[in-house]
């Protein structure tokens, strides 16, 4: 069915995307009920310095453990098909449904608002590069992924009170 159509709380897509943050490089994980992204970006998400199985299924444990019966959309990175992951998704009632390899429309919601977020936060992640060429010794990796989880956290919780801002001045 097409996406515009999609219902909420029948499917969500899963993806990791590549940030950088005072020349750290990081990853953003996250998981999207495309039905109901209108309401909100992302499920739940997560700024690491890596990805893997474990983070991969607290993660999904996090937006999706009290909906057995959701299809969990994801590529075939490792983290996605590991058997650790495998585990936790029969054990939640998740249905997995692995996109094919090279899919460019597969997960295009997720992918979608990856790009949203990214762009949006774009002049703060440039301020945070300049700021580590001043000071070298924020060049950390757990410094640059605590900064990375504020910095997302305050936009995903602005965006959600503009969205819901506009919902009730609609109604």
């Amino acid at each position: 069915f097409a996406l515009e159509v999609t219902v909420p709380g029948v499917q969500a897509m899963a993806d990791t995307t590549d940030w950088e943050l005072f020349g750290v490089p990081l990853k953003i994980l996250a998981v999207q009920d495309p039905g109901a992204r209108g309401l909100r970006i992302w499920e739940a998400a997560a700024v690491e310095t890596g990805e893997d199985a474990q983070k991969v299924v607290a993660l999904v444990r996090e937006a999706l453990g009290e909906h057995p019966g959701v299809q969990y959309v994801t590529d075939q990175g490792t983290p996605y098909l590991a058997d650790a992951t495998a585990r936790a998704l029969e054990e939640l009632e998740l249905e997995h449904a692995p996109q094919r390899e090279g899919d460019p429309i597969g997960k295009s919601p997720i992918e979608r608002s990856f790009r949203t977020v990214k762009d949006a936060l774009a002049p703060l992640v440039r301020l945070t590069g300049r700021i580590a060429e001043a000071l070298p010794a924020l060049r950390r990796a757990d410094f640059a992924a605590a900064a990375g989880r504020l910095l997302l956290g305050t936009f995903l919780a602005v965006d959600l009170a503009a969205r819901r801002s506009t919902l009730s001045t609609a109604a």
